[in-house]
This record gives structure tokens, sequence and C-alpha cells, in this order.
């Protein structure tokens, strides 16, 4: 009969093979035998964890952790098990003891740096990071989580240095090329962002991939291809709102408004925060000549969004074509009081003005608007 240890190891190569669920009937066996047994606790926690059960697996980290207190990886599986509840204060507490036990502790540094940036300690992820690789190089996540990183504070040249070294030590990296394509594209390096965006969807063609893809296209310019990008995304994930807001934008550039409608319609439906998609669909409805319900949009962005100045300015000029000018008037106030540098609301504020025969306060706002859209 075979004894604790012995179905101990037959568990841990289950693990190996990603069979979690037969790993864990193997270690409530090893436990039955022996309960005393540390690392059948930690391994089942492993198990429990690739499950998605952190609180069961939280339990079998504190077990093994009571046998045996200064087990490091059991102190970094706590830590994955905190973090993955939301508690990243007593993850990084679990990961710096595992660290005090083994500075050497690569999954530790690294899983500490991940904790970090989750909660904006960026130079002390940044750090963890630096550690991680000078003890390990060839660890391509250390330089491609210290890539988004540098992307996320503007640093772009140094994000693609480190995406780039994510790519050479991980050619099938999809989430590299990814962010390196937009370090590129916020360099304004086209050529080089398209490649690592097609590269990206070629690794992963997945409707977020799609869905960016399509978006670089559409700051291009490239509006068919923009299209059919979303269309992709949305076919692979018709849940994914981000592209059917996307697509409305290309679709109202194109003049197919009643598409563009349809789609930020469905866009609101997934997702009815959105303040944005609500005033671009006032947009078309305006366009179609549909006013009252173009004014419904712009004030459901507006109490979405109450510093949202381009949905004031839009809604002031359904008013003022329906010649409402004192409300009108009172929208673009209220625009240019959120974003005083607004050109757009001091021109239109300056027509009204002018319909409304107050001329000199319409010569300020018309030169106020020239000088601004110089």
């Amino acid at each position: 009969m075979a004894d604790a240890v012995e179905i101990l190891n037959h568990g841990v190569s289950l693990l190996q093979i990603a069979d979690p669920q037969r790993a864990l009937a193997a270690f409530d066996e090893a436990l039955r035998l022996d309960p005393q047994l540390a690392a059948a606790y930690y391994n089942r926690g492993v198990a429990a964890q690739q499950l998605g059960r952190h609180d069961a697996a939280l339990a079998d980290y504190n077990q093994a952790l009571r046998i045996a207190p200064k087990d490091a990886e059991a102190l970094v599986g706590r830590g994955l098990a905190r973090a993955a509840q939301g508690d990243y204060d007593a993850a990084i507490r679990d990961y710096t003891s595992a660290i005090d036990l083994q500075p050497g502790q690569v999954k530790a540094l690294g899983n500490r740096g991940n904790a970090y940036q989750t909660q904006g300690q960026n130079q002390a992820a940044i750090a963890d990071y630096g550690a991680v690789l000078r003890l390990a190089p060839q660890d391509e996540k250390a330089y491609y989580n210290r890539g988004r990183i540098h992307y996320l504070q503007g640093d772009f040249e140094k994000a693609i240095g480190d995406f780039s070294d994510a790519i050479r030590l991980a050619a099938g990296f999809a989430n590299a090329y990814h962010n390196r394509g937009l370090a590129y594209f916020r360099l304004g390096q086209w050529e080089q962002s398209l490649n690592d965006q097609s590269e990206a969807v070629r690794l992963d063609p997945s409707a977020a991939a799609y869905c960016d893809r399509g978006a670089l296209y559409s700051r291009r310019g490239l509006l068919d291809l923009a299209l059919a990008d979303y269309s992709r995304a949305i076919r692979l994930d018709p849940t994914l709102a981000e592209a059917y807001y996307n697509r409305g934008v290309v679709l109202g550039l194109l003049g197919k408004l009643a598409e563009a409608l349809g789609d930020y319609s469905k866009n609101i439906e997934l997702h009815p925060e959105n303040a944005k998609a609500y005033c671009h669909r006032g947009v078309v409805l305006v366009r179609q000549g549909q006013f009252p319900a173009a004014i419904d949009d712009f004030g459901h962005a507006i109490q979405l969004d109450a510093g949202y100045a381009r949905a004031y300015c839009n809604r002031g000029l359904v008013y003022t074509a329906l010649g409402d000018l004192d409300i009108a008037i009172a929208d673009f106030d209220q625009a240019i009081r959120l974003s005083p540098d607004y050109a757009r609301a001091y021109y239109h504020r300056g027509r009204a003005l002018e319909r409304k025969g107050d001329h000199n306060r319409a010569q300020s706002d018309l030169a106020r608007a020239k000088q601004l859209s110089r």
C-alpha cells in the first residue's frame, strides 16, 4: 500500500500535467494518511488555487505554515491567494517574508512587484522587477511588467526596450507585441505600431486584439480596415462593448447613420454608464433630425459625467436649432466653465448671441474662438 509521501508525489505529478482536480483527490488521501504533512497542504493549496478556489487555497497555505512556518513557497502561495482576494497589503507582507527567508526568491519578488503595480506603487514595482532580472535575466514576464509601468508613466522608449526584450525571450508573446505597438503609436511610429498590432492579431486572433488594431486603423483614417476589424471582434465576442462603440464612430464617419445608431445603442445596452456613447448617439440623432431624442441623449451623458463639456455644447447646438437661444447660451456657458479653452463653445455662443442682437458679446466670443483655433 502506498504511503502518504508516495501519494503526495503522485499528486504533484498530476499538477505538472495540469490536472488539478485529480491532484486534489491525491492530496486529500495523503493528508488522510498523514495529517501533519505540510507539503500536502501546500500542494493542495496550489491545486485549489488553479481551480479558482481561493478561500480553500488560503486555508491550506495557513495549515502548511502552521506546521512549517519558514516555508517560503507556502508564503508565496498564500500571498497569491490573498492577492486573488484583493488583499494586496497582506500579499505584500507574505512575499516580503518569503524574500527575507530566501533573498533570491524570484517568484516572491515578481509577485510582490505585481502587487505593488496594482497598488500604484510603481517605483517599488520597478525595483522588484529589476531584482528579478538580475537573478533571472531570461524572465520575459519581468521585462513585460516593467515595460507596462514605463508605458503608463509615459516613458515610451523604455517601454519599447522592455517589450522588445520580452519578445526576444518569448517570440510568441502576443501581449508584448500589442503593448509595444501601443508605445510605437504614442511616439508616432505608425508603421512599427501597425506591424506589432498585426503580429499580435496573428499570434492571438482574439476579439480584443482585432478591436485594438481597429483603433489604430481608425486613428490613421483607414476606416474600411477599421470597420472590418471591429466587425471581426464583434463576431468573436458579441458582448465586447468597446467594439460596438468604436465601430459606431467609424460608421458615423462613413455616413452610415442607422448602423452607427444601432452600434451606439448596443454599446449602451452592454455598458449603460458610458457617457460618450450617449453623446455620440446624440450626434447621430441630430444628423437624422431627431432633435428631442438627441437632447435626451446629451442629457443622459451629462447625468453620467457632469464635467462633459462636449455634451453641453452639443445640446446647446440643438437648442439653437430649435430657437431656444437662452437655454442654448446657458449650455454654452457651462461648456466654457468646464473647458475655458473650448473654441467651438465660444463660436456657437457667439452665433447665438448674434441672433439675440447682443453684437458686442457676440464679436468678443467669435474673436476668442478664432484666437483659440489658431
